[in-house]
């Protein structure tokens, strides 16, 4: 592999990093609103906003670890780029990993957070003498 091919390797995985750190930012701030292209989206998550609140929230620290890696990892092998290329995009490609590996863990802890939280919720509506809660009634199929 060329040097410039390391360093452009080397480049992508920092941007990303930057961008996954800015997600990570907003979620943890409750700035990253319901919607369905970034963030921990899954059926228990957009159930209603405060179970998407609470998802981004659980799963924000290891989404900015996540980032973090991903820039150390990108500015790394944009600094071996030059003499050693090689190294350069297997340093990237183990950063690459770890970023996945800590976004993964962190989707999986704002899901749980997100899905006791509806859990809660049905149950708390379930409760004799309790009105339901918007967002929670499902009349099926009519």
């Amino acid at each position: 592999m060329q040097s410039w091919e390391a360093a452009l390797v080397s480049i992508v995985l920092a941007a990303g990093g930057v961008i996954v750190v800015r997600v990570g930012w907003l979620s943890a701030r409750d700035r990253l609103s319901p919607q369905r292209v970034a963030g921990i989206r899954t059926p228990s998550t957009l159930a209603n906003e405060k179970a998407w609140y609470t998802a981004q929230r659980a799963g924000s620290r290891a989404t900015i670890g996540a980032g973090l890696v991903g820039v150390a990892a990108g500015m790394a092998g944009l600094v071996l780029a030059g003499p050693r290329p090689d190294i350069a995009v297997w340093v990237a490609v183990g950063g690459a990993i770890v970023v996945m590996g800590l976004a993964v863990g962190g989707a999986i802890r704002g899901i749980r957070a997100a899905r006791k939280l509806v859990i809660e919720e049905v149950a708390e509506a379930d409760k004799p003498g309790t009105r339901s809660k918007p967002g929670l009634d499902d009349p099926g199929p009519t």
